[in-house]
């Protein structure tokens, strides 16, 4: 993780698996979020031809990262 900041905004990046959901509890609980931008993907056909199991539980982290967003009282999700 890795947090920045300046004047007038601050934000943490967060460099892991978006599927950890207590991962993502400890980042919700310690730093309550206004704002979560979801940039996590391992995109691309080969991906989806060789492990399409593993492709839908990429749905899972993100249904984790909407409940704890609304149970935190995040303002937006993108």
């Amino acid at each position: 993780m890795t947090t920045y900041s300046s004047a007038n905004v601050a934000f943490l990046l967060v460099d892991g698996d978006a599927n950890n959901r207590a991962t993502l509890e400890h980042i919700f609980s310690t730093y309550h979020p206004e704002y979560v931008f979801h940039l996590a993907a391992l995109v691309g056909v080969k991906r989806v031809e060789e492990q399409p199991l593993e492709v839908l539980k990429d749905i899972d982290g993100l249904r984790t990262i909407f409940e704890l967003s609304k149970q935190n009282g995040v303002k937006k999700v993108l």
